[in-house]
């Protein structure tokens, strides 16, 4: 069974920091670097002038941020910087260590026993998203996809402790962070143990799992459950199939919904207890959804 949803989505608008580099130049780092830190290959980076001010993107590196931070702090010397910028690891050991590679070719991600099946949003309190998945074959250089994640990271007394675009880190202190990178799989944890964001692009579908918080409300994403509490007490979603769709914990109304995409304006739930055929009907339903779009 699935129900076909319906809704008008007033469009907001996102503000976000970002360096002062244009689009083009640090997509040809990206490309340049193996997208991945030149010294580690981890995925989650920032970009590093080489020289300052720099636009030429062979005087602009990706680092990850403890290795930024040792670049800024100049415990990284020029002439290192230059070698990492010279002999990336994800380009000279061919193995592209940090990459979130992505085999599968279906858009599904799995919380839980909940199936998200395509690329955007999945959880926001309010307008603010918290958690967004990105699947992207442009600008890559073997032409196979790459996951990208997008998060805000927010301890229990709402203070702001990370922000993460598109596997690019914007802000926070790194260092409380442990941040674990190898083929199709990324974990960053918080300095006391707690799992932020785990995902695992090996397995089929991409699992993630996670533990976020804003304004009183907490997500826990574990292997069994999609966890929710705070304008809904204690409650769990479970077994479901979301085309299209992503989770508002909205505190103004006191209320969560689950609602379209805006991207598309529609969007598709299917209920059934058997995970293999709810992830087939939601595939076709994705397939229809993406017709009309």
């Amino acid at each position: 069974m699935y129900l076909c949803l319906e809704v008008i989505v007033i469009e907001r608008d996102i503000l976000s920091p970002r360096e002062n580099i244009p689009e083009g130049i640090k997509r040809q780092v990206r490309q340049k670097d193996g997208f991945g830190c030149c010294k580690c290959g981890n995925p989650i980076v920032q970009y590093h002038h080489i020289v300052p001010r720099s636009e030429n993107p062979e005087e602009i590196m990706l680092l990850c941020p403890l290795h930024h931070d040792e670049a800024t702090s100049k415990a990284m010397t020029f002439e290192e910087q230059l070698y990492w910028k010279q002999n990336p690891v994800n380009i000279t050991s061919g193995r592209v260590v940090g990459i979130l590679k992505i085999n599968q070719s279906r858009p599904i991600i799995s919380i839980g026993s909940v199936q998200f099946i395509g690329d955007s949003d999945i959880i926001l309190v309010d307008d603010e998203s918290l958690l967004s998945v990105n699947m992207d074959s442009s600008a890559s250089y073997d032409n196979f996809e790459r996951l990208t994640i997008s998060a805000r990271l927010y301890d229990s007394h709402d203070k702001l402790l990370a922000v993460i675009e598109n596997n690019e880190w914007i802000l926070g202190d790194p260092k409380p962070w442990d941040i674990i990178a190898k083929w199709q799989y990324l974990k960053i944890s918080s300095g006391t143990g707690d799992i932020a964001i785990e995902i695992n692009a090996k397995s089929d579908p991409i699992t993630i799992k996670g533990n976020l918080w804003r304004k009183k409300q907490h997500i826990l994403l574990s292997n069994c459950v999609f966890f929710i509490s705070g304008v809904i007490n204690n409650s769990s979603i479970c077994e479901l199939c979301l085309v299209g769709m992503r989770i508002v914990m909205d505190t103004i109304l006191n209320q969560c919904r689950i609602e379209p995409n805006p991207k598309i304006g529609k969007a598709v739930l299917v209920s059934e207890s058997n995970r293999k055929k709810r992830i087939r009907k939601g595939l076709k339903a994705w397939k229809e959804l993406n017709k009309k779009f």
